[in-house]
């Protein structure tokens, strides 16, 4: 049984995830609630924060220790070379990064040198994110909204329900990983789906709010597609009473569907007034979490018709627990710092 008096180190965490770690517990009370929330932000265990953080205090030492062994056949200048060309050519592949690190320095170095090096130096290879390419006036727009809630507590916040629409297709998962063995790679157990223009589509409305998720609309066919008259009628069956049931203030983002005329007659009748919202700011609206999530639970596979299908949707939606709702409301204000620190570009969420 591992004890806070271990001496085991966790030499796989990343250099720059420690910081950030250590960061974090700078501000933070040293309570478990803290120790576990950091954990969940960084997906590491609450026992590894623990460790880094009585490290960083025991030690005053933020970084991993170097490991032992043998002389290493690169030395400081060499891995820095490595790790400047992988910031520079950050699209290439890690073959042609050791071809170009031959080029550079005359010596070789394999691909698992090279990620070894690169990973004590905190570069790993990330999936690219999907983010709307965003003006300079857009930028300042966003530093100005975020500005002007800098302050806004998480119990402000909580006061809303955000709110939003997402288009789910039935074989659009990318990256689904399996456990399987190398002689497995053509089992159809372990082949992905693919259907004509992505199989079965559903649009689906939601919102999430402090006491968790709104009941969520279904489109009912593949080629119902969603305009002002539509949105305006899932507002009347179920957004609003449920604002309404439990006195809680409206978010949605700025689409044309949302900012149409009759929709903006109808919240004057209500006497609702939704959050104005920040232009091109889906990073910080925590229902584009739940999306996500949303996605993840779909069981990878074909199904046999659509109900099927939107059953599944609706399943899924029922287990995104509070613990999660809790954790996305509790990110708003550092997503709010973080993009006025980036004057109004791109957060991380």
């Amino acid at each position: 049984m591992r004890t806070m008096n271990s001496t085991k180190r966790h030499p796989n965490v990343p250099n720059n995830v420690r910081i950030a770690v250590i960061n974090a517990m700078k501000d933070l009370e040293k309570t478990e609630a803290n120790y576990q929330w950091v954990a969940k932000v960084n997906c590491l265990s609450s026992f590894c924060v623990k460790r880094i953080w009585l490290t960083y205090k025991n030690e005053g030492r933020y970084l991993n220790k170097p490991k032992g062994g043998s002389e290493k056949k690169f030395d400081q200048s060499a891995q820095m070379t490595l790790v400047n060309l992988a910031r520079w050519h950050y699209h290439l592949s890690q073959t042609e990064l050791c071809k170009l690190f031959y080029e550079h320095t005359n010596l070789e170095i394999s691909r698992r040198s090279a990620v070894e090096i690169l990973h004590n130096h905190g570069v790993k290879s990330y999936k690219g994110k999907f983010k709307p390419i965003l003006s300079q006036e857009q930028m300042d727009a966003r530093l100005k909204w975020c500005l002007e809630r800098e302050h806004w507590t998480v119990e402000d916040w909580k006061k809303y329900v955000f709110t939003d629409e997402c288009g789910i297709h039935e074989t659009g998962r990318r990256n689904v990983y399996f456990l399987r063995r190398p002689d497995e790679g053509d089992d159809p157990r372990f082949f992905l789906a693919t259907k004509n223009n992505g199989g079965f589509f559903v649009s689906v409305w939601g919102g999430v709010s402090q006491y968790g998720l709104t009941p969520i609309v279904c489109s009912l066919s593949d080629k119902e597609r969603w305009d002002a008259d539509h949105y305006l009628k899932i507002l009347k069956q179920v957004a609003v009473p449920f604002l309404e049931s439990l006195d809680l203030e409206f978010q949605q983002d700025n689409a044309s569907t949302h900012t149409a005329e009759i929709v903006q007659h109808y919240f004057d009748q209500k006497g609702i007034e939704p959050l104005p919202w920040s232009p091109h700011s889906p990073d910080l609206s925590i229902i584009e979490n739940i999306w996500h999530l949303l996605k993840l639970k779909l069981p990878v596979k074909v199904y046999e018709n659509r109900d099927d299908f939107v059953a599944a949707i609706r399943l899924a939606w029922t287990q995104i627990g509070q613990d999660v709702v809790d954790a996305l409301y509790e990110s708003i204000p550092n997503r709010i710092k973080e993009c006025i620190e980036k004057k109004g570009g791109h957060t991380h969420y």
